[in-house]
């Protein structure tokens, strides 16, 4: 079985125990962090792409068998990666300037 928070639901209920409970708003900074890198090591760039690649290809298939045409994957590893890396520092600078602004 399964549940489902709807969201509304999900983000009324994390402001307002993280407003009566400080220490779970204080580590939550660690966990976005946490977050991210399991995501990267349980999908690195290449798989991430490899997965998006397949989706693409079976599309653009389903579309040849109708008669049209369908563009050729668009990402190369080297492009996504830099996409990446653009983000991340993007991402450091942002958490930079939260840490600064919190007085940290």
């Amino acid at each position: 079985p399964a549940s489902f928070v709807p969201p509304r639901h999900g983000t009324q209920t994390i402001m307002i125990v993280t407003s009566l409970i400080p220490f779970i708003a204080e580590r939550s900074s660690v966990e976005v962090g946490l977050k991210a890198s399991r995501m990267w090591l349980l999908h690195p760039i290449e798989k991430f792409l490899d997965y998006c690649k397949e989706d693409w290809d079976y599309y653009c298939e389903k579309m040849r068998k109708e008669g049209r045409s369908g563009p050729e994957f668009p990402y190369t590893k080297e492009v996504a990666g830099k996409i990446l890396q653009d983000y991340q520092k993007e991402h450091a600078a942002s958490l930079a300037k939260q840490k600064a602004a919190a007085g940290g």
